[in-house]
């Protein structure tokens, strides 16, 4: 049972973060705000999701991870609510905090509940819940506002859906096992020294955060802007361009799902690692400057980056000490949130100057994904617990 509720936690946090780009357009005249508004909505969101992804253990010690989920879902629901009623553009802001606390507690306490109870194939299975989201709740927007309704009831279905997965959490509460939220360092031996906290990260685990965070700026760069380079750049029609990216995204989900069936039998390294030389292959296809060739390195993009983040989550305890795995894992989505938010950000500063320099922009995200998973590897990453 918790493996369902895991699954359907991912992608109930996904909704609310995938409709917002194509409900605004529609928002900004209700509310009188210019396209740019929306960008105001992003640090707050962020600024919350960081403050959850770092404060998630000491909620669960005191709630129980089941307790948290539950509130967490209940949280967005309510952001949901706000959000189909708002009187005016700052309730949209409270929304973007609401959204960020549910959503980065979300995040962090199931990939920490993930990496110690789930396997290379359930870790990826989860976060392609995620991507089934955000592909589900854009669908919701478009096919309500094609039908003539008012966005608001676009979040208002998305706030039933939301509503009854709180429920579902709160009634299960008892199912989950709270040692993913809840662990505590051995006490020390009698009359032996107690050791001191680290005051600073292991070298091995602040590599392996800033590469969490390099491949999420990678995939959230792609995502977001191949559209604008393959139509503008590259003279490909819309409706394939558009095709294009809703491959990319379909082949992240389904790298995940097959990725990670084929590191539950090879293991996760083996995986891993030729995942990233395969965003590099990928990359330097878009780079091409080819409208064909770029448009596959796309779609390949979104196949090889599929388990790169699922299974770094998985071996985040490879990479320092067994006390610190869950406040780690909460570091790593708060990376995530950080880089998929400032390199899309960069890079569409990158195609306001020259469009050109977007498959340069992604080629070098890919190169430095695949640095830092060379960094980590075992082998590689001895010191664990060090700095």
């Amino acid at each position: 049972m918790p493996v369902i509720l895991a699954l359907l936690a991912f992608f109930a946090i996904a909704l609310p973060d995938a409709m917002l780009g194509i409900a605004w357009p529609y928002m900004s005249t209700t509310f009188h705000q210019p396209l740019a508004a929306m960008t105001l909505v992003l640090p707050f969101g962020v600024a919350a999701t960081l403050v959850s992804t770092s404060g998630w253990t000491w909620a669960a010690a005191r709630l129980g991870l089941g307790r948290l989920l539950a509130a967490s879902l209940a949280l967005s629901t309510v952001a949901l609510l706000a959000s189909a009623l708002a009187p005016g553009y700052w309730v949209i802001l409270l929304g973007g905090v609401m959204f960020g606390l549910s959503a980065g507690a979300v995040d962090a306490a199931l990939n920490a509940y993930a990496a110690s109870q789930f396997g290379p194939r359930l870790i990826n299975f989860l976060h392609a819940a995620y991507g089934i989201g955000a592909a589900t709740s854009p669908l919701v927007v478009t096919t309500v506002v094609s039908a003539g309704a008012t966005w608001r009831w676009a979040y208002v279905a998305v706030m039933v859906v939301q509503g009854a997965l709180a429920l579902l959490f709160a009634a299960n509460t008892g199912r989950w096992q709270d040692e993913a939220g809840t662990r505590r360092a051995a006490p020390a031996k009698p009359g032996g020294p107690s050791r001191p906290r680290p005051r600073r990260l292991p070298r091995p685990a602040a590599a392996g955060l800033l590469t969490v965070a390099v491949e999420s700026g990678l995939e959230a760069a792609v995502g977001l802007w191949a559209f604008v380079y393959l139509l503008d750049a590259l003279a490909l029609p819309a409706p394939i361009a558009g095709g294009v990216v809703s491959g990319y995204w379909a082949s992240l989900v389904l790298g995940r799902l097959l990725l990670g069936a084929v590191a539950e039998r090879a293991g996760t390294w083996p995986v891993v690692a030729p995942a990233a030389g395969m965003l590099i292959a990928a990359a330097a296809l878009l780079a091409s400057g080819r409208p064909m060739p770029a448009a596959g390195g796309v779609v390949l993009l979104g196949l090889a980056a599929a388990p790169i983040y699922p299974l770094l989550v998985l071996t985040t305890a490879e990479r320092t000490a067994a006390r610190l795995v869950d406040r780690l894992v909460g570091f790593q989505a708060a990376a995530s949130t950080v880089g998929a938010v400032s390199f899309s950000s960069l890079t569409g500063l990158l195609l306001g100057a020259d469009l050109t320099y977007f498959p340069f922009g992604v080629l070098a995200l890919a190169l430095l994904t695949a640095a830092g998973v060379w960094t980590i590897r075992p082998g590689r990453a001895s010191a664990i617990g060090t700095p």
